[in-house]
């Protein structure tokens, strides 16, 4: 139940900073959208003309006064609600001139090209009344925009996502290109956590670059909405009711300074002009508060959002005039160091997230073998180890499977073996019986009842046919627990290859003597032989007692030994009776053979072909230095 509800809050996560990016992403187009629209002629905007219809109408030379300034803002604002403005006038025969703004003007820089000027003319100076379109509406239907793609693009991270799991392609196709060749000596896991460290310290790198470059877009997002802390209005009027009694002259800087300090928001740019009643000139004042006298408020503007300042602009009275008091007030810089450290936490989280999916992998990996391990030690030596991998935990995987096959592939030869002993030992204790029991019986008949020399020879011959049945039985035993049983050290002596010879030699003449036709050829030069000459021997009697059980008596046979290089080769060939084509259904002669030539570092090569059964046996020479 965790595991799910990480692994949701995890995808939620992610998809709400991806809606979010994707969301101010499109939002930094959004002025180039409207010039695109205006230029195509979607979007229009009021002309200048309608503006001059309009205004010139009802304007007045007094407007060019500052102590209308009041009345004419009220004007303009009922004349084009949709359009902030910026006006300041010119008298003649004075270098003095008026500037104002609507209070909480907002100038928006990408508009500034469809702004309109209006200029005026009295009889005593000049009016300039410059417009710019708030583009309200537009910015409304952009922003719904803007979430309906972020909308769609989490929309189809969901899909892909939902795809992925049920089907896997996208993680198939990639470890099938972390497969090829070519990056097989990458798949190391010190390898493997440099380069997701790596890639991901480059995906955050740019994704905190890319959020700083677009800093100033939901700086100009609260903007457009109006989202700020102060309205001037207040201290405005706070600093008017103070300055109305002072002396407004450049030795009074100092108090003049004070009073705005002590009467605006510490986020504040501001100054202020003085014209006097009957007067050519205009006495300005500046005011920097502490921050900007720290430099504090520069660095910030320069630093994190271009648009951060909203500009204010008031026309005081004094008792020696008029106070043009102007505001620059940057609210938008108590939010840019909480964007910069969410930009910090939103970027290096996906640094965390990467490298957690990392680990989770790996430890899930080590997590499986761990399990898979704990079922084998359970005893169920059929499971294997279901990880697959190219690192060092998929080695580590691969050793232990192929361990673990081997042991099984043992223990069920082992419990083959277990099985044929049984049935072997039942068997032969049941065929052992039924001989010894006729041997006694015969035995006692020779001893205890009396009869003819005739009849007492016919019991020896058929006591003895019952000894060489349990000879027989006897040898299959001992050729049984020789394939079976565990491989033991097998003391070996060097001593010359005749002896085996001659050996072989006797059973060729014992069976041509037995009406079987029999040709050989034995290479002896003197050869030694490093061997156990009894167990070579009933590896021999095995050979050679299947050749005369199953051999066609009618064909020759062939056996021929000759020597290659330091080996010497025993080939041995005969013809299989058509009424007894198949050879002993257990192969245990046979078997014990190919046991015997392992223990001598030698070799057996078994075909059966056309009804011809060849035996090729290798054994290594001693060569003497």
């Amino acid at each position: 139940m965790n595991k799910k509800k990480n692994g949701w809050f995890l995808k939620t996560y992610v998809l709400l900073t991806v809606a979010f990016i994707t969301f101010f992403t499109v939002y930094a187009f959004r002025y180039d959208v409207l010039d695109f629209l205006y230029k195509k002629g979607y979007v229009e905007f009021e002309t200048k003309e309608s503006m001059e219809k309009k205004l010139k109408p009802v304007i007045e030379e007094k407007y060019i006064y500052p102590e209308n300034i009041n009345e004419l803002t009220r004007l303009l604002n009922n004349l084009f609600p949709d359009n902030d403005y910026h006006i300041w006038s010119e008298i003649y025969g004075k270098k003095a001139s008026i500037h104002a703004y609507e209070t909480g003007y907002d100038y928006i820089e990408e508009t500034e090209h469809y702004r309109e000027m209006i200029e005026i003319k009295f009889d005593k100076g000049y009016l300039y009344v410059q417009l710019h379109p708030k583009v309200t509406n537009y910015l409304n239907a952009y922003r719904l925009f803007c979430l309906f793609d972020a909308l769609i693009i989490s929309i189809i991270m969901i899909m892909i996502c939902s795809y992925e799991q049920k089907h896997g392609k996208i993680k198939k196709a990639l470890l099938h290109l972390w497969s090829h060749p070519k990056l097989q000596h990458l798949h190391k896991l010190a390898t493997e956590l440099f380069l997701v460290s790596t890639g991901t310290i480059i995906l955050v790198s740019l994704m905190l670059v890319f959020l700083f470059i677009n800093r100033d877009v939901p700086i100009a997002f609260m903007r457009e909405l109006q989202i700020y802390e102060h309205a001037m209005d207040e201290h405005a009027a706070i600093i008017q009711e103070k300055l109305r009694n002072v002396d407004l002259n450049k030795s009074n800087k100092t108090e003049i300074e004070k009073i705005l300090k002590n009467s605006l928001p510490n986020t504040t740019y501001s100054d202020l002009e003085f014209i006097p009643y009957n007067k050519d000139k205009v006495y300005g004042y500046e005011y920097l508060n502490q921050m900007y006298e720290n430099n504090d408020l520069y660095n910030l503007n320069l630093t994190y959002a271009s648009t951060a300042d909203i500009n204010y602009n008031y026309i005081l009275e004094n008792d020696q005039g008029f106070v043009q008091l102007r505001i620059s007030y940057y609210p938008y810089l108590n939010y840019t160091f909480p964007y910069l450290i969410v930009s910090v936490i939103l970027s290096f989280s996906y640094l965390l997230i990467f490298l957690q999916m990392f680990m989770r992998n790996k430890i899930k990996a080590i997590q499986t073998i761990q399990k898979d391990t704990s079922i084998l030690a359970g005893g169920d030596w059929s499971h294997s180890f279901q990880y697959h991998g190219s690192d060092e935990i998929g080695q580590l995987s691969d050793e232990l499977r192929s361990m673990q096959k081997s042991f099984y592939d043992n223990m069920q030869n082992e419990k083959i073996a277990r099985k044929a002993n049984q049935e072997l030992i039942t068997t032969l204790s049941h065929d052992l019986r039924t001989p010894l029991t006729s041997l006694l019986g015969y035995l006692e008949l020779i001893r205890y009842r009396e009869g003819s020399v005739e009849m007492k020879r016919e019991y020896l011959d058929r006591s003895l046919l019952k000894v060489e049945q349990i000879r027989s039985l006897s040898d299959k035993m001992f050729e049984y627990f020789l394939v079976f049983e565990k491989e033991e050290t097998l003391n070996l002596e060097v001593q010359p290859l005749s002896n085996l010879l001659n050996y072989i030699r006797e059973n060729i003449e014992f069976m041509q003597q037995d009406d079987m036709n029999i040709t050989y050829t034995l290479e002896d030069e003197q050869y030694q032989i490093a061997c156990n000459i009894e167990m070579l021997q009933r590896a021999m009697d095995n050979l050679f007692s299947n050749m005369h059980k199953y051999a066609d008596h009618s064909v020759t046979a062939i056996v021929r030994g000759i020597c290659e290089g330091n080996q010497y080769q025993l080939y041995m060939s005969n013809q299989i009776r058509i009424d007894d084509e198949k050879v002993e259904s257990n192969r245990i002669g046979l078997k014990s053979v190919e046991k015997i030539m392992l223990m001598h570092n030698g070799t057996v090569n078994i075909d059966i072909k056309e009804n011809t059964f060849t035996v090729e046996l290798k054994l290594p020479l001693v060569i003497a230095e």
